[in-house]
């Protein structure tokens, strides 16, 4: 897996291109980790991921609460299909919170629950009725 990093200002851009698995995971973190140490802001361009698996995205699991338990921002744009199926699976689309865009054509292909707002099933009940 390639990674490029382009620092703006107080904003860390990375991109990963290639398979972001249990193989070079490590590596990922800790080019994270020491990002995290300068950067407030970071961004995670997953849009040449081509494949996934859970270690990867446990890794950015970790980034993401890493990120809420020190103040900073963690996003991820320009998701893949791969990653988007993935967190679409697991239902994480709502844990992440980003932005994703999916070509209309393909939108059919995932469920992209971003939570699952309260519903009262049962019907409501008139205690005269009793």
């Amino acid at each position: 897996m390639e990674i490029e990093v382009k620092k703006t200002g107080d904003v860390c851009l990375i991109s990963l291109k290639g398979d972001l698995n249990i193989y070079n995971t490590p590596n990922f973190i800790n080019e994270l980790s020491s990002l995290f140490k300068s950067y407030n802001k970071i961004a995670l361009d997953v849009g040449k991921v081509a494949e996934i698996d859970t270690a990867g995205l446990q890794t950015m699991i970790a980034a993401k609460k890493e990120a809420l338990l020190n103040n900073k921002v963690f996003k991820i744009v320009n998701h893949s299909p791969s990653v988007i199926r993935l967190i679409d699976l697991l239902g994480l689309v709502g844990f992440f919170g980003d932005k994703i865009k999916i070509p209309t054509e393909d939108r059919n292909k995932y469920s992209l629950k971003y939570g699952i707002k309260k519903q009262n099933v049962l019907p409501s009940l008139n205690m005269d009725e009793l």
